[in-house]
């Protein structure tokens, strides 16, 4: 698939999420070493706009508050 694709877009994000009220998390950009998501997108056929989107996130339940149990 890769080696198809006419053009790739990498992303990567990461979050400091905030309790602002009852099960509402908001999330400011943070800089960190290690991103919380890493996005990527394989344009495969820009004419008819095929792509691949591939999300990996991070796999410390931490960097995700409201997966924790409180």
């Amino acid at each position: 698939m890769a080696q198809k694709a006419v053009r790739a877009d990498i992303r990567c994000n990461s979050y400091d999420w905030k309790l602002t009220s009852a099960n509402r998390w908001e999330g400011k950009h943070a800089y960190k070493a290690d991103p919380d998501e890493i996005h990527l997108c394989l344009y495969l056929d820009w004419d008819e706009k095929e792509f691949v989107f591939f999300d990996a996130h991070h796999p410390d339940l931490k960097r995700w508050p409201w997966l924790i149990d409180n």
